[in-house]
């Protein structure tokens, strides 16, 4: 996020994208900020408070590490936390068939965006 290829910085550049994202949205619009380095990071639960949001973007600053995946989990993980199918077993290595997927009934759901 520290190169030059944008000006000012990538960071910056990233900054400015999603407070314009977060000033488009209506009041009623829950809005989360996850943030990924060598790992991710939920650092703005959901909220339809733009102050707060706009606040912890101001105080987000270049890391090392670029674990986007990491930080596309924890969003996921935020927005769907009772979820599990797609966890890890431990220590059971014992091979056995992918799930098969489970229909969710249209109106059943919350709608959720995902901005990276």
């Amino acid at each position: 996020m520290a190169a030059d290829d944008l000006q000012p910085t990538r960071m910056e550049a990233a900054k400015v994208a999603a407070r314009k994202f977060i000033e488009q949205q209506p009041n009623t619009v829950q809005i989360g900020i996850v943030a990924f380095s060598d790992g991710g990071f939920v650092v703005q639960p959901p909220t339809n408070d733009p102050d707060a949001l706009l606040a912890t973007i101001n105080r987000l600053t270049p890391q090392r590490g670029t674990s986007l995946g990491q930080g596309i989990f924890a969003a996921l993980k935020t927005i769907f936390p009772d979820d599990e199918s797609d966890a890890p077993a431990a220590a059971d290595l014992t091979p056995t068939p992918p799930p098969s997927p489970t229909p969710v009934p249209p109106g059943t759901y919350t709608p959720a965006i995902l901005f990276c």
